[in-house]
């Protein structure tokens, strides 16, 4: 429909106008019930959400038809851009809640379940960082292993004089190898336990997330699968919360720490200068011994705090609206409906507002005049010749009467 068309149909008040408003009206009514009803609800809930609706479609009808009315009154500028605002804070009331409404009608299970194919992802996300952070530990426990047995040996070298020493014994290198081989055995302990233990709990976080996929893959309805997913999501939490690796991090890093410590202790060297001066060029050697071990053990811990924790948030049972409104992103097209519903009628003001800014009475009576198209200009030939057609079969007859009134004279 052309322009001037859309003006003339509206000064001649066609009921295409007012059938549109009332049609939305009653859909916006419609999905605002639907949408506050997706979930299982009581009678008086329902008795509450029919009466919402009917109120929301009704303001929304009187609303639109009160201002495609008022357009002609719109005669000066101001009064436009007033309009025109007072519109738009309209809309601005309608959108967050009858739109919401009208898109939880729309899209409200399927936002459910696809909070749920979130949640789960979210777990299963979870549990593969924190069974990367126990596979880096079990990893630390086997170089731990390692640098044990090391220490052990050169310890022992110590005591019988294949050591960094000229006088065997127990001196400040023993004893300095001693605390540190204590401690790094103490942290390769603690590495094993936490893994021995925590293999129980990864089989037991494994079997959750395989539940939670048999609930959110069933067919069941979404809601009561919300239920469900609740329960064995603490659940998980709980085994996800015993893998968690922090305060191992932190017992490892406070042993690397201590272990150069252990070295700067040693302050009882032998009296004798030759061997005094072999005692502190072992240590040194030791300290560059630490620095290679405090570089291999803090990649392991470099990787295990690299890699996400493995935690999740609690299961939030989400209502049907809030879920539509969280992924809003997933549901732009039906967003885009929805806002439409309730606001279309706003496009035709504008339009009409655009159209009739320069627009006279008297000018838009000429344009209708103009406007009429080839079919109206059809219609009136085929009338008019009609008309003609009457016309001369009607004269034709008067002048067969005349004659025969004329023949009766003569005779």
């Amino acid at each position: 429909m052309k322009p001037n068309e859309v003006v003339m149909t509206y000064f001649k008040g066609d009921k295409t106008i007012k059938f549109t408003n009332l049609l939305m009206a009653i859909l916006t009514m419609y999905l605002t019930y639907s949408g506050l009803t997706v979930e299982p609800v009581t009678v008086y809930e329902k008795i509450r959400a029919f009466l919402l609706g009917l109120g929301t479609g009704c303001v929304t009808f009187l609303v639109w038809s009160y201002a495609i009315n008022s357009i002609p009154r719109l005669n000066k500028p101001w009064i436009k851009g007033a309009a025109i605002a007072l519109m738009f804070a309209f809309c601005a009331v309608l959108i967050p809640l009858s739109s919401q409404l009208n898109a939880t009608s729309l899209a409200g299970l399927d936002a459910l379940q696809k909070h749920l194919n979130v949640s789960l992802n979210d777990a299963e996300q979870a549990y593969d960082n924190s069974l990367k952070r126990t596979v880096a530990i079990q990893g630390l426990s086997t170089v731990l292993i390692g640098e044990v047995n090391s220490f052990e040996e050169r310890k022992k070298a110590e005591t019988i004089g294949d050591g960094n020493t000229l006088k065997p014994g127990k001196g400040p290198v023993y004893r300095a190898l001693s605390s540190i081989q204590g401690r790094l055995e103490t942290l390769q302990n603690e590495a094993e336990t936490f893994s021995l233990g925590i293999e129980n709990v990864s089989t037991s976080a494994q079997q959750r997330l395989t539940k939670l996929r048999q609930i959110i893959s069933s067919n069941r309805d979404v809601r009561v699968k919300g239920n469900d997913v609740a329960g064995v999501f603490n659940l998980l939490r709980s085994d996800l919360a015993m893998m968690d690796t922090q305060a191992f991090v932190t017992s490892a890093r406070t042993v690397l720490s201590s272990l150069s410590r252990d070295i700067a202790v040693q302050t009882q060297y032998s009296s004798i200068k030759e061997v005094e001066r072999e005692q502190r060029k072992a240590l040194n050697a030791l300290r560059a011994d630490l620095e290679a071990v405090n570089e291999t053990v803090g990649e392991f811990l470099n990787e295990i705090t690299e890699t996400p924790p493995g935690t999740i948030k609690p299961f939030e049972q989400m209502s049907a609206q809030r879920a539509t409104l969280v992924y809003a992103s997933e549901f732009v097209s039906i967003w885009a409906g929805a806002i439409v519903i309730d606001t279309a009628p706003m496009f035709l003001i504008i339009l009409l507002t655009i159209l009739l800014s320069d627009k006279s009475r008297e000018e838009l009576d000429i344009e209708e005049i103009d406007s009429i198209t080839n079919k109206h200009r059809r219609k009136a030939k085929m009338s008019e010749d009609i008309e003609k057609m009457q016309h001369g079969r009607t004269g034709h007859i008067e002048r067969l009467l005349e004659r025969l009134e004329k023949g009766e004279d003569d005779e």
